[in-house]
This record gives C-alpha cells, sequence and structure tokens, in this order.
C-alpha cells in the first residue's frame, strides 16, 4: 500500500501545471523522482527502511509548489522587454525605496505557517495544520486551517 500511496502523492505534485514551468519547482520534483526510484521496494515491509527521508521530501516539495502557486496568483507572470517599459517599472519601485535598495519596503508581509495537531484529545491522530498571517502597519489577518481527524 506504501508505495501507491508514494506514487498518488507524486503524481499529484507533479500534475499541476505550475510543477512544469517554475524551474525550481520541477528540480525539486526531479529530485524526488530520483529519491523514489532509487528505493528498494522490497524492503518496505521491513521495519528496517526508514521514511521520514522520502516523507521530508514531500512536504518540501510541496511547500514549494504551494509557494509558487501563491505568487502566481498574486504576481501574474508577465514578460517585460528591455527598453522604455521596463525602465518605467523600475523606476517606479525605484522611487520609493531607501538609500540602500533598489526597492521599496513592503506594506505587508504575509507568512504561512505549518504544523501538526490533535483536533480531539480523544483521537490519537495528528492532522496537518496551516496558519496564514497578514501583517501590515495598521493590522493583522490571521486565518487557521486544520485537517479533519
Amino acid at each position: 500500500v506504501l508505495p501507491t500511496i508514494f506514487l498518488i502523492a507524486y503524481d499529484t505534485l507533479v500534475s499541476h501545471t505550475v510543477a512544469k514551468c517554475i524551474k525550481p519547482v520541477a528540480l525539486g520534483l526531479s529530485s524526488l523522482a530520483q529519491e523514489l526510484m532509487s528505493l528498494h521496494w522490497s524492503e518496505l515491509r521491513s521495519e528496517s527502511l526508514a521514511y521520514e527521508k522520502i516523507i521530508e521530501s514531500f512536504r518540501e516539495n510541496e511547500l514549494m509548489l504551494g509557494k509558487a502557486i501563491s505568487l502566481l496568483r498574486k504576481n501574474p507572470e508577465t514578460r517585460v522587454e528591455k527598453g522604455d517599459e521596463r525602465e518605467v517599472v523600475y523606476k517606479l519601485f525605484a522611487s520609493g525605496a531607501s538609500l540602500n535598495g533598489a526597492f521599496p519596503h513592503p506594506t505587508t508581509r504575509e507568512f504561512i505557517l505549518e504544523t501538526a495537531k490533535k483536533n480531539d484529545p480523544l483521537i490519537s491522530r495528528v492532522v496537518p495544520a496551516r496558519m496564514y498571517v497578514l501583517l501590515s502597519e495598521n493590522g493583522m489577518r490571521l486565518v487557521e486551517m486544520g485537517g479533519k481527524a
């Protein structure tokens, strides 16, 4: 059953359109594929094989994919060729910048915290949970999402 779960999880990650068009995501998934292919499937039935490394690779790739999706939704990919348009965009950002950098300080910051927690003290199953935090000068927005036990 476990090899099937690994393959389904990999297929789910790699089938997303971002997996093909964002280079760091594609490289991470390629590395994960190499790890999966190097596993000795016959050892999966024994207790000697540690799954933590492969599970951690899945977590890292899922996180990278999530970040890429979030950034693409906020900042649609556009290509600006060298010339007047590019210079105008640069000047727009540079006008609010400090003397040290080329871009202004962010007006908001977004954090995504991932953890695992127990929803019910009677159930020993741990479920994934995410907390989204958006900080700005005049406020904070907090959203918590958790899986079902």
